[in-house]
């Protein structure tokens, strides 16, 4: 199991007697693929947001150390401590990493809630330039679709993965302008990283459920780091905007 680690602000003020002290939990949980180890700073996030960024290094680099001794593999940290340069991550990044793994299993589940009967529906993958994720996705889709399409501006690239599916598995895929994908029942929207079910619903983000005793954490780079040890057909929680959506 992969030990990862989370650097926190402290929840609140802390006192004088405690200033100065970093505190670790480890966490351990069922719904987690990981080990955590939680690192506290001796500081509010109010508090972090007021120090020199000198200071701020030094304090991030402390808690770091304690990571480095205790075996962890990737650092994350707490929304309050995002200020600190190395600490940015990229969210679109993470964000299209996990696309490719819950974008089939959105489809499959949220079609169903909504009615929707995919073998019969026009279903669409709406990709500018199609590559090895388009192929992916034509490869899940081609048994539970007769309708299937590939929206995109690179119809040479589209033709050739059409030829290569009708050849290898008898099924002939459309090609459609990049624009039409409002014509089609289901899109998935490799270029926006996200799913649309029928008119109203569009799926934008999807994390794994896991078990963070309490600390506040970006559970998307989380889930993409560890995308690997993750079974995506159970245990997420998807999105609408930043609305929760529930099954």
């Amino acid at each position: 199991m992969i030990r990862i680690g989370l650097i926190s602000a402290h929840p609140t003020k802390p006192e004088k007697r405690f200033f100065g002290q970093y505190t670790k939990e480890f966490i351990l949980n069922k719904k987690n693929p990981f080990e955590l180890l939680a690192v506290t700073v001796p500081y509010s996030g109010c508090q972090f947001g007021k120090l020199r960024d000198s200071r701020k290094n030094r304090v991030i680099n402390k808690a770091k150390a304690i990571m480095e001794k205790n075996g962890v593999e990737r650092v994350f940290f707490s929304p309050s401590l995002r200020c600190v340069p190395d600490a940015e991550a990229d969210k679109c990044s993470a964000k299209d990493v996990l696309f490719p793994r819950w974008a089939y299993v959105c489809v499959r589940l949220f079609s169903k809630r909504y009615g929707i009967d995919l073998l019969q529906s026009k279903v669409c993958i709406r990709h500018c330039r199609m590559d090895r994720i388009s192929e992916q996705f034509i490869s899940q889709l081609r048994f539970d679709t007769k309708n299937l399409a590939v929206c995109t501006n690179d119809f040479g690239g589209a033709q050739a993965i059409r030829e290569k599916f009708l050849e290898e598995t008898g099924m002939a895929v459309k090609i459609a302008d990049y624009d039409a994908w409002r014509d089609f029942d289901v899109v998935i929207d490799v270029d926006g990283a996200a799913v649309r079910i029928g008119r109203d619903l569009v799926v934008d983000g999807a994390v794994a459920d896991f078990e963070l005793g309490g600390y506040d954490a970006d559970l998307t780079e989380i889930t993409a780091h560890v995308a690997q040890f993750v079974t995506f057909d159970r245990n997420l929680n998807f999105f609408s905007d930043k609305k929760k959506l529930t099954l």
